[in-house]
């Protein structure tokens, strides 16, 4: 059995050499500097994403974390009171504020996001009317939302067909119908049984 020896990167531990071993780094020193490299995070994020794009993996795994979260939480006062102090200072240092500037990227990229998801009801084209309605208007959150609802079934109802399909693609409510290929070569004819060059 090879001995033992002591970890390059000085923490003390040790580990035991072996000819496939890439590194002179004890276990724990090994993950972070696997944690701290480039390729590795891109690999492991890469991984993930593949991963939480099933809808169905991601649900179970969100309400898990959440689950467990939840349990970690009642079960540990303590832990639970560390947690609110350290999210009370963080909020007064307005550490987020100087981060993320009211007119910076981030933000309004966070503010989109957020806004997508709160007026997913409203189609953008319409949510100027609904901000036009609550901020200048006064109008109450729900009475305006039915305002605008109204404004959408009516324009609706004046669309042609083909305008409706096209509204309803950019929503994202309909996909395009991939053009019709027969299963079976049938040949130079048409269903009906006509050759296509005399057509």
């Amino acid at each position: 059995m090879s001995e033992m020896l002591l970890c390059e990167a000085g923490c003390g531990a040790s580990y035991r050499p072996f000819p496939r071993r890439k590194t002179k780094l004890c276990i724990q020193c090994s993950r972070s500097a696997n944690g701290r490299h480039p390729d590795k995070i891109a690999k492991s994020r890469d991984a993930m994403l593949r991963r939480m794009a099933d809808p169905t993996i991601k649900a179970e795994t969100l309400r898990r974390a959440h689950d467990g979260f939840r349990k970690r939480m009642a079960d540990d006062p303590q832990m639970r009171a560390e947690m609110v102090e350290r999210c009370r200072t963080l909020g007064k240092s307005m550490l987020g504020h100087k981060h993320m500037p009211a007119a910076g990227p981030a933000r309004r990229k966070a503010v989109e996001s957020r806004r997508r998801t709160l007026f997913s009801w409203c189609p953008a084209e319409y949510f100027e009317q609904y901000r036009h309605l609550v901020y200048a208007k006064r109008v109450r959150a729900a009475d305006a939302r039915a305002i605008v609802e109204q404004q959408i079934k009516a324009d609706e109802a004046n669309m042609s067909a083909f305008d409706k399909q096209l509204h309803r693609l950019r929503r994202g409510e309909a996909t395009i119908v991939q053009k019709f290929t027969p299963k079976v070569d049938t040949g130079p004819f048409t269903l009906g049984g006509v050759a296509s060059g005399m057509i």
